[in-house]
Formats: structure tokens, sequence, C-alpha cells
């Protein structure tokens, strides 16, 4: 009885650390989030002001909104969930 209890509580403690390195090895970096932000909001800022001077039918503007697309398409965006 008392090895099956020990077994028993090491099988626990193993799946919670399973769980545990699961949950943390998919979270993003937030070094890397934050370099990819500030990129995007880098372009997000060039795009506006090409938009207003420029217009949306340039080929300049028209560039850098493809460019913020293959950066947006790079991330990885999950919903949140919560686990019990």
């Amino acid at each position: 009885m008392a090895l099956e209890r020990r077994r028993s509580a090491q099988h626990e403690e193993e799946t919670d650390g399973m769980r545990t390195r699961k949950r943390s090895d998919n979270r993003p970096d937030p070094e890397e989030a934050a370099k990819r932000f500030g990129s995007l909001a880098k372009m997000h800022h060039q795009f506006l002001i090409a938009l207003d001077k420029l217009g949306s039918k340039d080929p300049k503007t028209q560039k850098i909104r493809k460019k913020i697309c293959g950066e947006l398409m790079e991330l990885k965006l999950s919903r949140r969930c919560s686990i019990s």
C-alpha cells in the first residue's frame, strides 16, 4: 500500500511537471514579441504617412501595406484559454 501511494504521488508530480513545461514552452518570448510589435508600429506609422501624402493607390503605400501583412502573417495569434 505504501509503495503504491509513493508511486501514485511520484506520477502526479511528473504529470504536473510535464504540464508546466508544456505551458511554458508555448509562451512567446517577451523580447521577440516587443521587437515584432515595435516593427509593426513603425511600419503602421509609415503607412499612415504614405496614405496621407500619396494615397492608397500609390505603389509605395501598397508596398508598405504588403510588408505589414507579411509581418502579421508570421505572428501566431491564439485565443486565450484557462487551465484549471
